[in-house]
């Protein structure tokens, strides 16, 4: 399952999941944008992957790539702000967790990588 929420101007969401044994269980992806330029891309495979993202303001960009096998993986990130960059990419066999939060009112954020394996 896959939602897709998108309120403003330009803004851009992709999500490819792929869950291909035991009957599709899980795999589920939630996108919300709010504002303009704003990017999110949230590729999932194989686990029971879970993937939010929610964007508020302008120029924003999530990038989020999970694998998972032997169940496990999820992620969470909301950006509030503009300018901010955020990368991860999770793999790996067993649990994996990420959760982010960036506030962001007077610039640009440093560009954040997150990579598990």
């Amino acid at each position: 399952m896959s939602i897709i929420q998108q309120q403003g101007i330009n803004n851009s969401a992709s999500v490819v999941q792929s869950r291909s044994a035991n009957y599709q269980f899980k795999n589920f992806a939630y996108i919300k944008q709010t504002g303009y330029n704003n990017q999110a891309n949230l590729i999932q495979h194989n686990g029971n992957n879970i993937g939010v993202i929610v964007q508020q303001g302008y120029n924003n960009s999530v990038t989020a790539i999970q694998e998972g096998n032997s169940v496990g993986v999820a992620l969470n990130a909301i950006q509030i702000g503009f300018n901010s960059n955020l990368m991860i990419s999770q793999s790996g066999s067993g649990l994996r967790d990420v959760n982010v939060h960036q506030q962001n009112y007077s610039g640009t954020s440093r560009p954040v990588t997150i990579d598990i394996n």
